[in-house]
Formats: C-alpha cells, sequence, structure tokens
C-alpha cells in the first residue's frame, strides 16, 4: 500500500485533464504506459478511480477521495517547501495575496510595489476578487492573505485590523434637488479633509433621495450588502437603474450624472472628480462603517515571508494627502 500515491502526479494530470490521452501528450507519455500505470494504482486499491464509460472522464467515488488525499499532500509539500524558504532569510519563496478591487487596484500598489522592492526573491502575486472569491481562496489554501472588509470566522481566521472606511451617499449634483440637506452638502475636498468624520456634519435620511435612481455593486459585493443594510433600516426602495461589478464603473457612472450610488471614502479619496460633479452626504454612523483586515488561516504554517509583509502592513497605506 506504500506505494499507492507514487504515480500521484500522473493520476493528477489525467484528472485535470479529462482524459488519459490528453494527459499522456502533456506528460511525453505514451497513452497505453499511462493506461497501464493507472491500472496497476486501480488493482492495488481494488476499485476503479476513473469512470472510463463518460467522455470527459469522471472521478468514482474513490476517485475523488484519491484526489482530495493528493491535494491534501501537494498542500503539505507546499508548506514545507515554504518553511524552508523562510530559512534562507527570504531569498526564495511564494507569497499570495487576495483583495478587493478598489483596494488592490487603486490602494495596494504603492506597498506591494515597495515590498517587491526590499524582498526581489520573492515571488508575489496579487489576485484581484470579490468577498466570497477571496474567502474561498484563504479556505482552500490557493491564498496566504487576504485584505478585505469581510469578517472572518475567528475560530478558523486571525485578522490583523488597518482601517475603518466610512459609506456615504453620493449623489450627481444634476439630480440633487434636495433642499432640506442643502446645508449638509460635502465635496471631494471636505471629504479628503476628514470633514464627513466631524461632529459637525450631520448624517442624512436616504427617504428625501427617492426620486433619484440609484446604480449599484452586483449582489456578490461587500458593499452592496452594507448598502442594502442602509435602505433595509430605513425601509427604503431604491429605484434600480444599473447594477455593475466594477467601482470605477459605477464611480463613472456618478460623474455623468446618471444616477446616486452608496461608495466608500477610499473610493473617493482615491479618484479624482475635476469638474467636482457630485455632492456626498454622510450616513447613519452604526451602518456606514467598514472595516478592513488582513486575514490569514489559522494552523497553517506562517511563513517568514508572510510574516514579514503582515508585520510591515499598517493604516498607513490609506493616509491621503489632503
Amino acid at each position: 500500500m506504500s506505494e499507492l500515491f507514487n504515480k500521484k502526479d500522473l493520476i493528477y494530470r489525467v484528472y485535470e485533464e479529462g482524459s488519459i490521452s490528453g494527459a499522456s501528450r502533456k506528460l511525453y507519455i505514451s497513452q497505453p504506459s499511462l493506461s497501464v500505470m493507472i491500472k496497476k494504482v486501480e488493482d492495488e486499491i481494488g476499485s476503479p478511480l476513473f469512470d472510463r464509460s463518460v467522455k470527459p472522464l469522471r472521478l468514482t467515488d474513490v476517485g475523488r477521495e484519491y484526489i482530495r488525499v493528493t491535494e491534501e499532500m501537494y498542500r503539505l509539500e507546499h508548506d514545507f517547501e515554504n518553511y524552508l524558504d523562510s530559512l534562507e532569510r527570504l531569498q526564495r519563496g511564494d507569497l499570495h495575496i487576495g483583495s478587493n478591487q478598489l483596494l488592490s487596484t487603486m490602494v495596494l500598489p504603492p506597498y506591494i510595489a515597495g515590498f517587491i522592492t526590499g524582498y526581489p526573491n520573492i515571488h508575489l502575486t496579487l489576485l484581484d476578487g470579490n468577498s466570497s472569491t477571496l474567502v474561498a481562496g484563504l479556505t482552500a489554501g490557493s491564498l496566504d492573505v487576504i485584505i478585505d472588509n469581510h469578517r472572518m470566522d475567528p475560530e478558523m481566521f486571525d485578522m490583523k485590523y488597518l482601517h475603518t472606511e466610512h459609506l456615504l451617499l453620493a449623489v450627481p449634483k444634476a439630480l440633487d434637488d434636495v433642499k432640506e440637506f442643502e446645508k449638509r452638502r460635502l465635496s471631494r475636498t471636505d471629504i479628503l479633509k476628514g470633514r464627513h468624520l466631524g461632529k459637525r456634519t450631520r448624517p442624512v435620511s436616504l427617504r428625501p433621495f427617492s426620486k433619484i435612481p440609484f446604480i449599484l455593486m452586483n449582489k456578490d459585493n461587500n458593499i452592496r450588502e452594507h448598502s442594502d443594510e442602509l435602505f433595509d433600516a430605513e425601509d427604503f426602495s431604491p429605484r434600480i437603474l444599473l447594477e455593475v461589478d466594477r467601482l470605477v464603473t459605477l464611480y463613472n457612472f456618478i460623474k455623468t450624472g446618471t444616477a446616486a450610488s452608496i461608495v466608500s471614502d477610499t473610493l473617493i479619496e482615491n479618484t479624482v472628480d475635476t469638474e467636482d460633479t457630485i455632492n456626498y452626504y454622510r450616513l447613519n454612523d452604526d451602518l456606514s462603517k467598514r472595516d478592513i483586515f488582513a486575514s490569514y488561516k489559522k494552523n497553517r504554517y506562517v511563513t517568514k515571508a508572510m510574516r514579514t509583509f503582515l508585520d510591515s502592513l499598517s493604516g498607513d497605506i490609506f493616509k491621503k494627502e489632503g
């Protein structure tokens, strides 16, 4: 039984390709030879790994368990390789980071560029994805650290707090005819100076903006979840003109005067509106705050590259000049 997984790489390639012929071409092994090797493993197990009556090949129940164990072995091998790399003073190693689209495109690049400059021998990758994609990657082990608003299960993950961002109502000036909140309007300059956080700036109700159309993020986005909470708290149903999956797209629609939306001060601080076309309003403080964390899985070996990255990561990356 000790040789059951000696051919795991070959069997895993067949699983990936969905056929023995496809795998044999990638492995530069003849198809008959590969078939014989797989059959020997199946004979030792006493059960087939693949259902050969369908195309592409389908895993049997035993095959699925074999692949699960193989992937766990790959993960353990990867962890051990990272352990060895960490002993070499960051001269080798991989670091896989995941973050939401706003942070990965507008906030993190200068910081990550500095990290790469300081540790050029570390191979770093950055995945841009929504919260569900990032959590799945962190859980599966394909990501080492994610930087996101999603609050993780503390029993499974460690979280390093980085920053609190605030959601604001953004209304194109061309559509803003709500006179009762005229004195509560904020400009982008006000946001940069932090005036939306001061006690003198009072939050507004969403109901008076019911006649204005809204553009919102898709429902798998964290900012959409918070937006829906704000709407539900006031029993307010916005007239949704459009749903999008990119924050930059959403912001550009607001700038053109198409619709209002809910945006974060992080987005406002990292974009430019030279024509000053948008009014901003403070919202319910309890529901408009979003904490940003660097999260990583518990009980997994923390490489030196990963620890260095986490130790150097702080809320300073969010600071902007007014």
